[in-house]
């Protein structure tokens, strides 16, 4: 993820993690790429329409250019779609649709922060200044010490508690859309103990 620090060109690359969707370098760095096509006319043709996922973009910075890191809105059944294909390693309906590698990149942290890939969250332990951040303790920090929680579970995590969980040793994808909870928190470590083991976490 990108950093929203001011003063994020001062800092030599891999040495930072800041936890931000403005400006998306991915999309940016795409969009270099591909030169006149569009980064989600592109993403369409060559992963959406081959997974059956309808996507409708939400937001977009001002340039027009969609915000690809949190402004995309798919059906839950689409949406599980995408984590299957992760599961998978990058095949559907027998073919492939990204590479094996490009999955293994997908799903691998840096040396700055082992818990966070490409949008992915990673049950990895983590460097003890990122373990006391916010995002951390928010998104990851119980199912990181849940022993019931396979090594290799990723999530996705969207805003409004919107989750996509991948355990590839279970078979298992997972997708959660709904509201908030009473609470006005959804317990990732209590939902996924319900699921896993039938009972609650504590």
């Amino acid at each position: 993820m990108c950093s929203t620090d001011p003063n994020r060109n001062s800092y030599p690359a891999g040495t930072l993690f800041d936890y931000g969707s403005a400006p998306n370098v991915f999309g940016t760095a795409l969009q270099r790429l591909l030169g006149a096509d569009k980064v989600e006319a592109y993403m369409q043709r060559r992963l959406f329409a081959p997974l059956g996922i309808e996507v409708r973009w939400g937001g977009s910075f001002d340039d027009g250019n969609p915000q690809l890191s949190g402004g995309t809105y798919v059906r839950t059944r689409q949406w599980l779609n995408l984590g299957e294909l992760v599961r998978l390693r990058g095949v559907w309906n027998g073919q492939r649709l990204v590479s094996e590698q490009g999955i293994t990149t997908l799903l691998t942290g840096t040396t700055v922060n082992p818990g966070y890939a490409f949008y992915w969250w990673l049950k990895k332990p983590v460097p003890a200044a990122l373990a006391a951040s916010p995002q951390f303790e928010r998104h990851i920090k119980e199912l990181v010490e849940a022993t019931f929680v396979p090594e290799d579970f990723a999530m996705a995590a969207g805003a409004y508690e919107q989750r996509l969980y991948v355990i590839p040793s279970l078979r298992l994808v997972i997708a959660r859309n709904g509201p908030r909870s009473a609470s006005g928190r959804f317990a990732d470590v209590e939902f996924l103990s319900r699921l896993l083991r039938g009972r609650p976490a504590s």
